[in-house]
């Protein structure tokens, strides 16, 4: 595919492979959902707009790694929850860029790592990113051992913007309010994939 445009009255519901060459774009009335699905696109990827946000966005692994990644920029608007879930494998949302990063959310932005091996969970942007979150952020960790995080990550330091439009909107790491003074797996990181610090 080059330029490529997904769009159902409900639901997008995919597993397995989809590369376009140049844009993606995901158009739905409810939930856009990648379950075991290895999805990527050279240029840009647009989930929903601000005009017509999707209901939900769920990147999920059971058995094998999902994965959304975008050549440059990468925006999402969503009317309800964000899930990055680890499960059997990896689970990731992510740029190549550098270019823009942005997730609306009106409800939770949960990230959440798995059962296995390497389970991680991951929003990732390059360099930037940007999240205006209407519920709370969580970041958990999965039993996988130490490779099972749940982190939002930004190539570049200190470039991690989050807005929440509720008062009572708050990061929570394991349950617990984030404490950037306190050392995890889980949380907010900066820097290169391979060689991340703890924001």
């Amino acid at each position: 595919l080059r330029n490529a445009t997904l769009g159902a009255g409900t639901a997008i519901a995919l597993n397995g492979s989809l590369t376009a060459s140049n844009n993606l774009a995901f158009a739905a009335g409810g939930q856009v959902r990648l379950s075991d699905a290895t999805v990527s696109a050279g240029a840009a990827v647009n989930v929903g707009s601000s005009a017509a946000p999707v209901g939900s966005f769920d990147v999920i692994s059971t058995d094998t790694s999902a994965s959304l990644s975008a050549g440059t920029s990468f925006t999402a608007h969503v009317t309800d929850d964000v899930t990055v879930q680890g499960g059997g494998a990896s689970a990731e949302i992510m740029n190549t860029g550098p270019a823009t990063f942005s997730i609306t959310s009106g409800g939770d932005v949960s990230v959440t790592g798995g059962s296995g091996e390497s389970a991680y969970a991951r929003i990732f942007g390059n360099p930037n990113v940007n999240l205006t979150v209407g519920g709370n952020i969580n970041l958990t960790s999965g039993d996988g051992g130490a490779e099972a995080y749940a982190r939002i990550q930004a190539f570049s330091p200190t470039t991690i913007n989050i807005s929440f439009t509720s008062p009572t909107g708050q990061i929570l790491v394991n349950s617990s309010p984030f404490d950037p003074t306190v050392p995890g797996d889980s949380g907010l990181f900066v820097g290169p994939l391979g060689t991340p610090t703890q924001a």
